[in-house]
């Protein structure tokens, strides 16, 4: 009789509890709101105060929910209406007056442009010092694709990002599909299409923006390899690994994050490299086949291409003694860059103003706290890992913080906000 009393107590409590939920969620977003105005008035203590009441808020809110909503809850008609309209709103962001915003031509970017000519013609161009640094030439190729199909102008070089911009809301849909559920994936690329942080580097004839798209395509056709035992997802996730360490250095923190992760499911699940331990093989063999261009050139001017990195390695512009904290100051810079004080250069984000915009921001640190809370969920832990290791450049580099060095982090960035939209759903509409 007892037990049947404390389990009626226990019931009720718990019903209680859940009808309480969306109260208590409003009242993380409240608390959350008043948190991103403080860090706008630049109130750092008293934000990260509030943020604290929002996140033990929002923790106990969104316990109990699942990791995974139903994939009926979008009729398959309306999700490819939706998918239709979001990506033609990428593409206005991306393309529309792409010659004329932004304004001028970058050093970089018309450096890049000469050395597509040079590919292209034949010719040998005077640039600025420091561009005598080593470079991959797969975007340059590119610039030349762009110079000889179209015009040699400023507009053509810039198609290049805008297309692969453009392409990777396309993949992290899939992605976000298949990692979570269609909610999801629709509320990702609805932000992502908008992002300020991405349209930037989207329109600017920058290699950088390939690091979100590979990162994206290497992860999805791993998964799928992994899932269906096809060896094509394998040979796709190779070739994205390896001509997208082709495109920028950063990328190489994606791919240590990638080995990092296919580690613990070797040590977690029974019987993991038995099964794919062909697949993985082959994925290794493409990539390496796709980096090896790039390789002859590294290792012909090894110290030539280490210059740029040994250059902005935070602790080789400090005294012995001051390492630890410029190290800490830097993780501390990066990690406030989302909500607090964004990137200085004028190039990559409007001065001093955070990465993300109030609403992303705030749906981006509550989603943050739910995968701290809820860390072996469906690849919490993956989204996490890839988020910290895509700040490792703008951790241990100066200038912190940087937007363009911690651009492979727009991705589990974005996740996250989305992922809010789709508990928010779980809260209110069951």
């Amino acid at each position: 009789m007892k037990s049947l009393k404390n389990s009626f107590w226990r019931h009720s409590l718990s019903h209680q509890w859940t009808e309480y939920k969306p109260s208590f969620l409003v009242a993380a977003l409240i608390l959350a709101w008043f948190a991103q105005d403080q860090f706008f008035a630049r109130h750092l203590v008293s934000g990260l105060w509030l943020w604290l009441g929002a996140g033990i808020i929002a923790a106990w809110s969104f316990a109990g929910q699942p990791d995974r909503l139903k994939a009926d809850k979008v009729r398959v008609g309306y999700e490819s209406l939706l998918l239709t309209l979001i990506f033609l709103i990428a593409l206005v962001f991306r393309f529309w007056k792409l010659s004329g915003i932004p304004h001028g031509y970058f050093t970089d970017e018309a450096c890049s442009a000469m050395m597509g000519l040079k590919h292209l013609k034949g010719a040998v161009y005077l640039l600025p010092p420091g561009w005598d640094q080593l470079k991959f030439d797969f975007f340059y190729y590119l610039n030349a694709c762009a110079l000889y199909w179209g015009a040699i102008s400023a507009h053509a070089t810039r198609m290049i990002p805008a297309l692969a911009g453009s392409l990777t809301v396309v993949m992290t849909y899939f992605l976000a599909r298949r990692m979570f559920s269609r909610p999801v994936a629709l509320a990702t690329v609805m932000l992502l299409a908008g992002m300020r942080w991405h349209v930037n580097f989207s329109r600017m004839n920058l290699g950088n923006i390939f690091t979100p798209f590979f990162s994206v395509a290497a992860f999805y056709f791993l998964l799928r390899g992994l899932e269906t035992r096809k060896p094509w997802f394998m040979l796709l996730a190779g070739m994205a690994i390896g001509i997208g360490l082709q495109t920028y250095i950063a990328f190489g923190a994606f791919v240590l994050a990638l080995g990092l992760y296919l580690g613990v499911k070797a040590i977690r699940e029974k019987g993991f490299l038995k099964q794919n331990w062909k697949g993985l093989l082959l994925l290794g063999i493409v990539a390496a086949a796709c980096y090896f261009p790039a390789n002859l050139g590294v290792e012909s001017q090894a110290g030539r291409f280490v210059n740029r990195s040994r250059d902005v390695l935070i602790f080789n512009n400090l005294l012995p003694e001051q390492d630890w904290a410029g190290l800490w100051s830097n993780v501390k810079k990066t990690m406030l860059m989302f909500n607090y004080f964004g990137d200085c250069n004028g190039r990559h984000n409007i001065p001093e103003v955070p990465m993300l915009d109030s609403l992303t921001g705030l749906l981006f640190g509550l989603g943050l706290i739910w995968n701290l809370t809820h860390p072996i969920r469906r690849h919490s832990a993956w989204i996490l890992l890839w988020f910290i290791s895509a700040l490792l450049p703008g951790f241990l580099t100066i200038e912190a913080p940087q937007g363009i060095r911690c651009i492979g982090a727009i991705i589990p960035v974005i996740f996250w906000p989305a992922w809010d939209w789709s508990m928010f759903g779980r809260v209110y509409c069951g």
